[in-house]
């Protein structure tokens, strides 16, 4: 079948689309938020996509952000191609009941509920996320869509490094996280992360943490930070490139991850395909995407339960590597492309008939 992927990130489409052509699969990635660029540009390239693709896919996967979603809706409209949605990331506000309302927010729920309504099946990234969806008084019409679960997947550019020393010294542990700290939600998770870090320090006074990220919530945890005395141990990296932000996925020791409203955050993906354990907290998509006790730690969103987790990892070095080289296989044996692209095949086979 010939198919479309809208997609805002190209490893995600690129992914997806290598998995659904080892099934014979003909597919094409486009998106107006592949390349970046200011507004103008995105809708030059939406325009054009619209032009160019309107008349060739069977199928249209819909994995996007601004003006994907308008693409995707005009292409089914007006060709009648069936849609199938792939619901990741956070549940936007304008779909709460108690949302403020402004003119952009009334459009993204307009645009939203009409592809929903039209759309032949829903693939959500978290059975956390289908739930939040399902109970969401606006969006009462999804609850008859078909649907699925299938957890996004990370690029293959992760992966460990060749030879990863263990330390067994509590001492020279490094402790990591990595986000877009452009939601408050996210910033509140790293709030909580650095306050059970200050007491961590009580114990172990050499752990450090780094903080790969950006966003306008950043400063949030600056001031945080510099409350709890941690200027000089807690380091906040700002945007990096992803040979950077692979390098310290392969340094740190444990990665940590708390957020409350995210349903399949990336980075967790990333730092398990690294060989890095990982300590996330229930609450959100990250918890499904854990192996607990196996490629690391699910723990409950606060400080006490973060602490404890992470002082058993550091005083078990043997559990430590263990789950590191289980945290690899996790990702390769679960959560790869070729796991997502054979479940995507099998929603796609479930259409014609």
């Amino acid at each position: 079948m010939e198919t479309l992927i809208l997609c805002q990130m190209q490893f995600k489409g690129d992914g997806l689309a290598g998995g659904l052509r080892s099934y014979g699969h003909e597919v094409t990635v486009g998106g107006a938020n592949l390349g970046g660029g200011h507004l103008g540009r995105r809708l030059g390239r939406a325009i054009r996509l619209f032009i160019k693709e309107a008349s060739k896919p069977e199928l249209i996967i819909l994995d996007g952000a601004q003006y994907d979603r308008e693409i995707a809706m005009l292409v089914h409209r007006i060709k009648g191609i069936p849609l199938v949605l792939y619901l990741g990331g956070y549940l936007p506000k304008e779909y709460e009941e108690d949302s403020s309302v402004s003119f952009s927010r009334v459009i993204s729920w307009f645009v939203m509920s009409r592809l929903i309504d039209n759309c032949a099946h829903i693939v959500y990234k978290s059975q956390w996320l289908k739930d939040r969806y399902l109970n969401t008084p606006r969006l009462t019409i999804i609850k008859d869509k078909p649907c699925s679960v299938i957890h996004g997947s990370p690029d293959p550019f992760f992966y460990p490094a060749s030879a990863k020393s263990y330390s067994k010294s509590s001492k020279e542990l490094v402790l990591c996280h990595a986000g877009n700290f452009g939601y408050q939600d996210k910033a509140k998770g790293v709030l909580l992360l650095l306050d059970a870090y200050s007491q961590m320090l009580k114990s172990f006074p050499a752990l450090r943490f780094y903080i790969c990220g950006d966003g306008r919530h950043r400063h949030i945890l600056q001031e945080r930070a510099s409350q709890l005395n941690l200027n000089g141990k807690v380091v906040f990296t700002g945007k990096i490139g992803w040979e950077e932000l692979r390098e310290h996925y392969r340094r740190a020791d444990v990665f940590l991850y708390s957020s409350f409203l995210d349903g399949c955050p990336t980075t967790v993906l990333e730092a398990q395909a690294c060989g890095t354990p990982a300590i996330v907290t229930t609450g959100s998509g990250a918890a499904e995407l854990v192996a607990d006790g196996i490629s690391g730690i699910v723990c409950q969103p606060i400080v006490s339960s973060l602490v404890e987790s992470i002082t058993h990892l550091i005083q078990n070095p043997d559990i430590r590597q263990s789950m590191a080289i289980k945290a690899t296989e996790h990702i390769r044996n679960n959560l790869s492309w070729k796991n997502t692209a054979a479940k995507f095949n099998e929603v796609i086979a479930s259409l014609n008939h």
